[in-house]
């Protein structure tokens, strides 16, 4: 997150499949904050996509396609 920084990256998401959560953060001032964690399989809008909506039970499946 620290290199993300340095290149001024505005936003991260961090993914757990084995704990099936997303973490959604975004750089202020230098500084990472959390904006939203969410876990299980429901369907979530996030920043700075929130015009689309994801599924995220296809995230944790073992086998995907986009």
């Amino acid at each position: 997150m620290a290199k993300y920084a340095t290149f001024d990256v505005g936003y991260a998401w961090l993914l757990d499949h084995g704990l099936t959560t997303l973490e959604a953060c975004k750089l202020e001032s230098g500084r990472w904050l959390l904006l939203a964690a969410y876990e299980g399989e429901g369907k979530v809008r996030v920043e700075p996509f929130e015009e689309v909506e994801i599924n995220l039970g296809v995230l944790w499946r073992k086998t995907f396609r986009v």
